[in-house]
């Protein structure tokens, strides 16, 4: 029990590498950067077991899960930066979640982050139109993942808008490429799936996307205009085309619903005071704020317009893209829900 409680000070690392290496600029300053120290916030002597003056950390020392603090890091003109700024960590570390891993040498990496991901574009077509059966009139859809272990979900949730809620809506179902071939040969289902009308499968053939990946990216890639998406265990009680012309909808381009819990009852912790908010740029927002007291949002159905939410689908892709950089090792939040958010 001594051991269990005291591994989040002996051990501070996990098998889960981080970007380890100080970039030589700062962005968007575009200046270089030089790393000074770790400056510890709360009692050294419970810390460092030492009662150093200086209260500071070398930026190759390993930060200790109970530290709070703040790497310093200082540009060639002189500038002086205040990065990860770090609350201290209270109470153990839950067994599934990563052991923050964090030096100061990957600060300006840290920094970087949110100007990545601000800047970050990508080919997603827009105005595609497909499907739409006027001119000038934005195409409409659902959208859904298809694999294996979800796949019963999919054929019922299809079966359920087209026969019993008789919603005409083209469906798209994405899967990744090395899963199709074993959908089309090896399911009889998903051969009568895409006979029905309006039912169109799509194929992922970007390697680089796995898992809760494949949801922003179909989304951010459908063909649709206006996308519904649906994870495959949420089953529709109506049609849901009337979504498409609510007010809050059409006012804010996007529509979404919340969950069950409040951030602070997850195991993940998503507070006020977490690193997070700075790695993303939400440190001095209020939206962050709000954000850790609300109710967590459910991303098993999404409402999108892609014509005005661009930008958005870009930072989302960057995200999940990037996802294995900070959000896991660091384990601030816990897949595309939180992307999403």
């Amino acid at each position: 029990l001594i051991i269990w409680f005291l591994w989040p000070l002996i051990v501070p690392g996990n098998s889960r590498p981080l970007p380890i290496l100080l970039p030589e600029r700062l962005l968007p300053e575009n200046e270089q950067v030089t790393c000074s120290s770790f400056s510890i916030w709360n009692e050294c002597l419970n810390i460092l077991g030492t009662t150093s003056p200086n209260c500071e950390l070398s930026c190759d020392s390993v930060i200790p899960l109970k530290a709070s603090g703040q790497c310093n890091l200082i540009t060639e003109s002189g500038k002086a930066f205040h990065v990860y700024k770090k609350a201290q960590d209270v109470g153990p570390i839950p067994p599934h979640r990563s052991l923050p891993f964090f030096k100061c040498r990957m600060a300006a990496s840290f920094y970087n982050y949110k100007h990545r991901a601000m800047n970050y574009e990508t080919d997603i077509p827009i105005n595609s139109n497909n499907y739409s059966s006027e001119e000038n009139t934005p195409s409409r859809g659902i959208v859904m993942q298809l694999y294996e272990s979800g796949f019963v979900g999919v054929y019922i949730i299809v079966k359920l808008l087209r026969d019993v809620h008789h919603c005409s809506l083209p469906i798209e179902l994405w899967c990744l490429e090395e899963e199709e071939a074993v959908l089309r040969k090896d399911n009889r289902l998903t051969r009568y799936l895409i006979r029905i009308p309006e039912v169109h499968l799509r194929v992922i053939e970007d390697p680089h996307v796995h898992e809760f990946m494949t949801k922003p990216y179909s989304v951010a890639y459908s063909s649709f205009d206006e996308v519904l998406f649906l994870d495959s265990d949420n089953f529709p009680v109506r049609d849901p085309t009337y979504l498409f012309d609510t007010p809050e909808f059409k006012m804010n381009g996007a529509m979404f619903w919340k969950d069950y819990w409040v951030p602070s009852r997850k195991s993940f912790f998503v507070l006020e005071d977490s690193v997070l908010w700075e790695l993303v740029g939400l440190d001095d927002n209020e939206d962050s704020l709000q954000m850790a007291r609300d109710f967590e949002m459910e991303s098993g159905q999404l409402l999108i317009d892609r014509r005005k939410s661009k930008k958005a689908l870009n930072i989302l892709l960057f995200l999940s893209k990037t996802f294995e950089e900070w959000f896991e090792p660091l384990g601030l939040i816990h897949g595309d829900k939180d992307i999403f958010r």
